[in-house]
């Protein structure tokens, strides 16, 4: 969809809205063609969902995004490009098991077996169809219906009842592999992937800067909140659905846009970095590993990464859905118990074991929109994404929900913001031509 574009001073030749992954993506690529562009960021640090820290012992720790896979071909370019490595993500456990904490049991379950998204495909979809209702006919057996139903709570970060059955199925298909999404990490803090682009741009990006409205005077695009305003020859926002929405877009963009930006909702994830002595005191070597999907209360996964530092092991646990929003308001001690619980139950770890925890909640936050990505609701635009990547023009929308290539991922926003960076250099190309 082509917007028509309607001569004066400028600041830059593109405004770049939001500091995330995809963001520094446009801009460092931009940059590198030598055109002048103005990174700003509402929050007061760059990397949106990539969020390294240090942990209380001294050790950084990903709060937020942290796992790729080897078909991941951007991410693993640019961790290398920032001076880190690869390493294996998370360890090679013997086992998946299923756990009731209400009840506390282990059994074994068969994940591969469970879900295959092609045959899903065979079954008849109306656009009003929930994930839910898909995987409740697809699925035979109670209780692999309760599994699939947590591990996609937990995957999507709110329950498959809002979720579009026929729009998750169009996502999938833009996922080109079957690793483990989890199967690599870097070898240093992802902040270092984020320092490295910043370092690329030609100006430093500039933070607290929240983007309220943005207008078209001619040929000029304006970006602007209640204190200052930009102005410049196209402007890219590279910020979730559930955040672009939020902002004042010209009527023109505003048509175009409005629908595929509201069919996307915001989850809610909690994630969860836990140290433990190793080898644990209890802990039999049949544990070790372990991929653990909790059927009560659902939206919970727990793995083991195959990150050691001076006898320690690494353990994350992620929440998605309800059991976030419920874990999210509990205070530092109530989390902690959560914690060691669920380590005692799902690999025989002691309470005295546990050395670390930091939980981390990626819920209702006023520029994330809320879990690390949004998705369309039931009864929404299936097609939103593919909405918002074909508006060209003056404006342009670039995110990982919106990707064609492992949208929901890191490597999704890199690829995003690349293809939106190819798109304003055309613009700015054909301007000049004028």
């Amino acid at each position: 969809m082509k917007i028509e574009r309607p001569g004066s001073a400028i600041d830059a030749d593109v405004v770049v809205v939001g500091a995330g992954l995809a963001g520094l993506s446009v801009a460092s690529k931009l940059a590198a063609c030598g055109r002048r562009c103005i990174l700003v960021e509402a929050q007061a640090r760059a990397g949106g969902r990539i969020l390294s820290v240090t942990g209380p012992r001294g050790s950084y720790l990903e709060a937020g995004a942290g796992f790729f896979n080897a078909d991941m071909a951007n991410i693993i370019e640019l961790v290398q490009r920032a001076g880190l490595k690869t390493q294996r993500g998370v360890l090679d456990g013997a086992q998946t098991v299923l756990v009731d904490l209400h009840q506390p049991k282990l059994r074994e379950a068969n994940l591969s077996s469970l879900l295959d998204w092609e045959s899903l495909l065979e079954h008849r979809i109306s656009k009003g169809m929930s994930l839910h209702e898909l995987l409740d006919r697809a699925l035979s057996g109670a209780e692999d219906v309760r599994t699939v139903q947590s591990m996609m709570t937990e995957l999507m970060s709110q329950e498959p009842t809002r979720l579009s059955a026929a729009a998750t199925l169009e996502l999938t298909r833009h996922i080109p592999s079957d690793r483990s999404d989890m199967e690599l990490r870097a070898d240093g803090p992802l902040g270092q992937v984020i320092q490295y682009l910043a370092s690329h741009l030609t100006e430093p990006p500039r933070f607290n800067w929240p983007v309220q409205r943005i207008s078209i005077e001619g040929d000029v695009v304006v970006v602007a909140n209640n204190a200052r305003s930009l102005r410049a020859r196209t402007v890219v926002l590279a910020v979730p659905p559930t955040a672009a929405r939020r902002i004042v877009l010209p009527d023109s963009v505003a048509r175009l846009a409005h629908s595929a930006l509201n069919s996307f909702i915001a989850g809610a994830i909690v994630k969860i970095n836990a140290t433990v002595a190793s080898p644990g005191a209890s802990a039999p070597e049949s544990a070790a590993g372990r991929h653990v999907v909790c059927l009560d209360p659902p939206g919970l996964v727990a793995i083991e990464t195959a990150l050691f530092r001076d006898n320690e092991r690494s353990f994350i646990i992620f929440a998605g859905g309800q059991i976030a929003r419920d874990l999210s308001r509990l205070g530092e001690t109530e989390q902690t118990a959560f914690t060691r619980k669920l380590l005692r139950v799902a690999y025989a770890l002691s309470d005295t074991d546990l050395l670390e925890v930091m939980t981390t909640a990626w819920i209702d936050d006023p520029w994330t929109g809320g879990g690390y990505n949004a998705y369309i609701g039931r009864g929404r635009e299936v097609n939103a994404a593919a909405q918002l990547r074909t508006i060209d023009g003056p404006v342009i929308f670039a995110c990982s929900e919106i990707a064609d290539h492992f949208p929901g991922y890191m490597e999704g926003a890199i690829h995003a913001g690349h293809q939106a960076a190819d798109a304003v250099l055309a613009t700015l190309d054909g301007h000049v031509g004028k």
